[in-house]
């Protein structure tokens, strides 16, 4: 999703999630901030392919989410829960996953190219086959991960 406006509204066509400001406007009864960030949790617990670039989904609860393939790169995951979630194949780079709880979750082949992953659960979670360049895993949670970090 890309923000070009603070009033922009969601719309979704098929798995790909975007935003239309020209449909939100003062006169069309605006959403505020926090009811947006609830319907995009509600769109991306089953959103495999869809398009979240660069939106906050902090503090959000994906646990068991399918989001094989989803584009996440830039978006705000800090503090999510995304135990057992499907990532495979996602396009994380840039996101923000500061302490989000990812045990369990499957990473195989996601891009996972300048995240930070601090203080992150990573206990159990499947990166075989991930794109790991300028990760940050500070403090980050590592036990029993299938994969390698190089």
């Amino acid at each position: 999703i890309k923000k070009t406006d603070n009033r922009a509204q969601y719309s979704v066509s098929g798995n790909e999630v975007g935003i239309n400001p020209q449909e939100n406007s003062p006169a069309r009864g605006a959403k505020t901030e926090a009811e947006r960030k609830t319907e995009y949790v509600r769109l991306a617990r089953n959103c495999p392919g869809c398009n979240f670039k660069g939106v906050d989904l902090s503090g959000a609860n994906l646990n068991r989410a399918n989001l094989a393939g989803a584009k996440f790169s830039g978006a705000n995951l800090t503090n999510a829960e995304l135990k057992h979630s499907n990532l495979m194949g996602a396009d994380l780079s840039g996101a923000t996953l500061v302490r989000a709880n990812l045990m369990g979750a499957n990473l195989s082949g996601a891009n996972l190219t300048d995240v930070n992953l601090s203080g992150s659960n990573l206990i159990r979670a499947n990166i075989k086959g991930a794109t790991i360049h300028n990760t940050v895993f500070t403090g980050a949670h590592l036990e029993s991960i299938e994969g390698n970090i190089k």
